[in-house]
């Protein structure tokens, strides 16, 4: 973890005096607005590494910072809606970036309105039963797991190892073991699991590591932050007697980021002000975000007032 901690804490500061925005600032003039989605994930991507190590050393700004992630993933789902119903190719192509979307959407079930987690799970369902979420997420297991998080989230099954990866992976036993006097056990040998992958090990008991494959935990912030506990943690308490405990003598849920703030609304900042403005340009009545997110939801239309204020 220390290792992993370090690492963030240099890429942050390169961030902090390479402000990442520039590159979305630059592309507003000229650029196709359709190719500014992968700018838009890549900001949101950013402000996660910022933002958790904000949170690691408590400072105040951290909790902002990670809403502002939040708000940069969310608003590239709706671009991404949008997109696909101006080609009219529906959920066929894969969604490049949905790791970052599919991370911070976590963040969404464990901490911010209703609402805002949704949609936006509404519309990763949608993407999941058309063609799965392997395209998008590029980890299998992890794949196979986020899928039965979103059917679980969703109503369409409850939660169960049914669907996760057959492989030697820790999800099976980790859902297996809900409610059982393994929990605790299955808890720490998932998050052995999760740290062997940040170090580009396929399993726990692997004997070296296996560079040049993707590991979704290898990306900093997402080995560091276990959104995806905490999501699993809300999923499971809206529906059960007893709260999921996450309380295990564990490196990886012994660390700030495992109590996050709540997000009680979106936030935003000039750059993705104006990347929006340009999408409300170049779709015109083709910019209806709620309406790609959520196609079945009603009643979505003073959504965007209640929890974007900041719009207009």
């Amino acid at each position: 973890m220390d290792r992993i901690i370090q690492g963030l804490s240099e890429r942050a500061a390169e961030l902090a005096s390479q402000p990442g925005e520039t590159r979305l600032r630059d592309a507003l003039p000229s650029g196709p607005a359709l190719q500014m989605i992968p700018l838009v994930l890549q900001r949101a991507d950013e402000l996660g590494i910022i933002a958790t190590d904000r949170l690691l050393r408590r400072d105040s700004r951290g909790a902002d910072t990670l809403a502002l992630a939040l708000s940069y993933a969310f608003w590239a789902q709706a671009m991404d809606g949008c997109q696909r119903a101006a080609l009219g190719v529906g959920n066929r192509a894969p969604f490049r970036g949905g790791d970052v979307a599919m991370f911070l959407w976590c963040l969404a079930v464990a901490r911010a309105p209703a609402d805002v987690s949704l949609v936006w799970g509404h519309r990763l369902h949608g993407l999941a039963t058309e063609r799965g979420l392997a395209d998008d997420i590029l980890d299998d297991p992890v794949a196979a797991f986020m899928e039965t998080l979103l059917d679980a989230f969703c109503g369409t099954r409850p939660l169960s190892a049914e669907k996760v990866h057959p492989g030697p992976d820790a999800f099976g036993p980790l859902l297996r073991a809900i409610g059982t006097p393994s929990w605790e056990a299955e808890l720490a040998n998932y998050c052995d699991y999760r740290l062997s992958r940040a170090y580009e090990f396929p399993s726990r008991e692997a004997p070296r590591a296996k560079p040049g494959s993707y590991y979704f935990f290898n990306r900093q912030w997402f080995a560091i932050v276990p959104l995806e506990l905490l999501a699993l943690k809300a999923v499971h308490d809206r529906h059960a007697e007893a709260p999921l405990s996450l309380d295990v003598d564990h490196p990886l849920l012994r660390t700030p980021c495992v109590n996050l703030p709540s997000v009680e609304r979106l936030i935003s900042d000039e750059v993705l002000d104006a990347v929006i403005r340009r999408y409300e340009t170049e779709f015109g009545t083709g910019w209806q975000p709620f309406v790609v997110l959520a196609p079945n939801r009603k009643h979505v239309g003073g959504l965007l007032r209640r929890l974007f204020g900041w719009l207009h």
